[in-house]
């Protein structure tokens, strides 16, 4: 286990320890939890890197590093209602990012975000054909997370029937398969948006950042998507 590794189980470790003593909670961990926690871990690590914020504009990252800890804090405490909005939020901001980076000004429109900024990397030979597809399924993510947000108004509800519908709307098995769709995206953007940096970092480097989340496999292919620019 690398360094990275172990720091990261150390402080999620610690961060379930924090919210039980602060929160007055018996939370054990999970391996859903911890999961999250990983993966959130990893974020922060790429762009916390300071050879990587060049690429990231500094207006977002705080956004998106708080909505992300709250995700946690909420996932783990089963607030689930929250997860779902916050992680709404930070896809917002995540679009914010990749327009950023590539100077698109930026739209109040997702969709309009989305088509701006895949005509600029195609223009620019910038787009592979997995970015394609993975930028469809980001503005799907975002559709359904819109949809669901929606149908809680309160314009046909009492109080407590709103509350009684958001209180039961889901499940954890539901707010996993939607986390893990959503945070996968954030995974792959941020990879993307540094990989000018990341196709030339030394092996070990590289695959021990990728092992947090990755196995042996899926971080060879990535290194290899990444120095082949088809990632």
């Amino acid at each position: 286990m690398n360094k990275l590794c172990i720091d990261c189980k150390a402080q999620y470790d610690s961060a379930i320890s924090l919210i039980n003593v602060k929160k007055g909670l018996n939370i054990s961990a999970t391996q859903e939890s911890k999961k999250l926690f990983t993966q959130i871990y990893f974020l922060n690590t790429i762009l916390n890197r300071h050879e990587l914020k060049i690429f990231f504009n500094q207006d977002y990252v705080p956004s998106i590093k708080n909505l992300l800890l709250n995700i946690f804090f909420n996932f783990v405490t089963d607030n689930y209602i929250a997860v779902l909005f916050e992680l709404r939020g930070v896809l917002d901001e995540e679009m914010n990012l990749i327009c950023s980076r590539y100077h698109i000004t930026l739209s109040r429109r997702f969709s309009e975000n989305k088509k701006m900024l895949s005509q600029y990397l195609s223009d620019n030979g910038l787009k592979s054909a997995n970015f394609e597809t993975k930028l469809a399924q980001f503005q799907t993510q975002y559709s359904e997370m819109s949809g669901i947000l929606h149908s809680f108004s309160t314009s046909r509800l009492s109080m407590y029937e709103y509350l009684n519908d958001i209180l039961g709307s889901s499940t954890p098995e539901q707010v996993n398969e939607v986390l893990n769709k959503g945070i996968s995206t954030l995974i792959y953007f941020d990879i993307f948006i540094s990989s000018d940096s990341l196709r030339v970092w030394e092996k070990d480097d590289i695959e021990n950042m990728f092992n947090l989340i990755f196995g042996a496999g899926k971080t060879t292919r990535t290194r290899q998507q990444l120095k082949n620019r088809t990632f």
